[in-house]
């Protein structure tokens, strides 16, 4: 036997004269084939080890057997969590993308707009800029139209600058707020199903390896980063990166010295080790979950 695995000869004993716990634990450890972790039996192997179970052990067979279905159905809500996560996920990356591709516009705009201004925005980083008047008498004689925009309202502000409106009510910001929290969310769903599904594995006693490889896979995709750069981490500096300074959120960004974290720290990240497993509330979700699989 190999890598936890059943050679041919193994499975033909265990078929031939295995006890009943040896063959429903081969049986349910090559189910979860159906999970990505490799099936174990041929279609005869699976006839035959069926069919090796005399009549008046069945009912141990199925008591065996149902509790591998019932963990496969957790297992099987799981997969359609981590399936919402990684959907939630792409679509919070896309609208961090138009953020960070509308403010690049919006700089670029204004820096053409008064090209004079180009080296103050260099030295300070993004502050509000100057629209000459003449830029902005053929804005107004043109009837340049901002109200036909569907990410972005672009705006002039008093000081004659192109604003583009990625704050505020129904913004482009709102809606990465609103999609963060809605994966974190489902990502502390994700979590507690997790815990419950764990503790039913302990107290039912199935040692199936196959269930371990499976949570360690899907943790691996739960803790993958969420954000698309250190900025929307709440980090807009590699600088206070490399000093190690990486949990920003808590402090007030007119504190940093750097130009790039002067305006606005976002935190965009669903980490794992931001919720709390033991809060009674998280508690109490495990529990409805435990008790539902």
């Amino acid at each position: 036997m190999t890598d936890r695995r059943y050679s041919q000869g193994d499975i033909d004993r265990i078929i031939s004269s295995g006890s009943i716990k040896q063959k429903s634990r081969l049986y349910i450890r090559d189910r979860m084939g159906y999970f990505g972790q490799g099936f174990i039996l041929t279609y005869e192997d699976i006839d035959l080890l069926v069919l090796s179970v005399e009549a008046w052990k069945r009912k141990e067979w199925n008591e065996f057997v149902s509790l591998g279905l019932r963990l496969e159905n957790g297992f099987k809500d799981l997969n359609i969590c981590l399936d919402r996560i990684k959907g939630l996920r792409k679509e919070l990356v896309r609208t961090l993308s138009e953020i960070h591709d509308f403010e690049k516009l919006e700089l670029l705009l204004n820096r053409l707009l008064d090209p004079v201004e180009a080296e103050l925005w260099d030295s300070v980083g993004e502050p509000d800029s100057l629209i000459s008047d003449i830029a902005l008498s053929r804005l107004r004689d043109k009837g340049i139209e901002f109200d036909r925009f569907k990410l972005v309202s672009p705006t002039l502000d008093s000081s004659n600058h192109i604003n583009l409106r990625l704050s505020g009510k129904g913004s482009l910001r709102e809606v990465a707020e609103a999609e963060r929290n809605l994966l974190r969310r489902e990502t502390r769903y994700y979590l507690c199903y997790e815990v419950a599904m764990k503790q039913k594995v302990k107290e039912l006693g199935l040692n199936i390896p196959e269930y371990d490889n499976l949570f360690i896979q899907n943790r691996e995709v739960i803790e993958q980063p969420v954000s698309m750069s250190l900025r929307w981490e709440g980090v807009q500096d590699n600088r206070t990166y490399q000093l190690g300074e990486t949990n920003l959120k808590d402090i007030d960004p007119q504190d940093h010295p750097f130009p790039s974290l002067m305006r606005m720290i976002e935190d965009y990240s669903v980490r794992v080790k931001d919720i709390d497993l033991d809060s009674p509330e998280n508690k109490e979700l495990t529990n409805r979950l435990y008790s539902q699989i």
